[in-house]
């Protein structure tokens, strides 16, 4: 990696610096890897850092039919990876729109204008791609992201907030109402298919939650993170779904809590905290030592129930957008 520092003047040679297509190489995966760590240790807080193999990298990205192969790009300076950009096409993530991206560049680089040119050329590929604007979210703690954002045009949209829990001490007792049950998907005996229908029912009762795409469960099951005895389901008296939450592992000391979702003639009835308590309950069993969730920020409702369940705030995500021009 060449030795430039912040503020200083750069006397790299910027003819050796080469913007190219990801070819989905070993190679190309490793220095994709490489410059995405890079940037999220430098610009992402200790406990929520966390280092990906080129593996981990390839798995999180291989969603359904997206392929980093024709949408991600890596600049070298010489051989070094110093910069790389992903942008999601219509099909992929169904939860981001088209436009959507990522942007990498390793901290040693930052000042000198090359995420001012990598954003450049992934303007020019969305439009090419028919892509109405360009999207990402950063942590409003990082300024220099931010900063850097406004400056390109991108405006902050909303935002979401990121709330954990460390220890496992003092778990919330799942208390509930006469004739109520909480069962996993282990003990129903059904399938990931029936959990993905149920929790997208619930789901589609608020605007602030994404529904679940069959490719997402799919890649779940064929990487083996899905387990049936983490996805727990609250039934009424009558043996009806109305609540559903979800309890996995990222690592082996920390665990996320996903789709917390209560239809709302159910709610005011203690059904979520008891959803949040089953959950940390199975993940204390599993020896994890921090919990982790995410929810928008108009959602009042999901953000008191993690407060009140010893989640503290962590991170605030801000979403930034940038209608792109309209080539006719």
């Amino acid at each position: 990696m060449p030795n430039i520092r912040i503020g200083e003047k750069w006397n790299v040679d910027p003819t050796k610096l080469l913007l190219r297509p990801y070819d989905g190489t070993a190679q190309d995966l490793a220095a994709l890897t490489h410059v995405r760590n890079e940037t999220l240790r430098a610009t992402t807080l200790p406990d929520d850092f966390s280092e990906v193999s080129p593996e981990e990298m390839d798995c999180y990205y291989s969603l359904g039919d997206f392929t980093l192969v024709s949408n991600a790009w890596l600049m070298l300076h010489d051989a070094n990876p110093v910069a790389a950009a992903i942008v999601y096409p219509m099909a992929a993530f169904h939860d981001r729109p088209p436009g959507n991206f990522h942007l990498y560049v390793a901290p040693q680089l930052w000042g000198h204008g090359i995420g001012s040119r990598l954003l450049a050329h992934l303007e020019q590929a969305a439009l090419a791609r028919g892509y109405p604007a360009l999207e990402t979210t950063v942590a409003r703690e990082d300024g220099q992201s931010c900063d850097f954002l406004k400056s390109h045009g991108f405006q902050a949209v909303g935002y979401s907030v990121h709330l954990a829990r460390s220890g496992l001490e003092g778990i919330p007792v799942a208390q509930l109402p006469d004739g109520f049950s909480i069962k996993s998907l282990a003990e129903l005996g059904e399938s990931a298919q029936f959990y993905r229908d149920t929790a997208n029912r619930l789901g589609s009762y608020d605007p602030n939650y994404s529904l679940i795409s069959a490719e997402e469960i799919g890649q779940l099951v064929e990487t083996g993170k899905w387990d049936p005895t983490g996805s727990f389901f609250v039934l009424d008296p009558d043996e009806r779904v109305v609540g559903v939450i979800r309890a996995s592992m990222s690592d082996e000391s920390k665990g996320y809590l996903n789709e917390i979702r209560l239809e709302p003639a159910s709610r005011g009835k203690g059904l979520g905290m008891a959803m949040v308590a089953s959950a940390l309950d199975y993940l204390a069993a599993s020896e994890v030592t921090r919990v982790e969730l995410d929810t928008a920020s108009e959602n009042a409702a999901a953000r008191n129930l993690a407060l009140r369940a010893g989640f503290e705030e962590s991170r605030h995500w801000l979403h930034f957008l940038k209608q792109l021009r309209n080539q006719k």
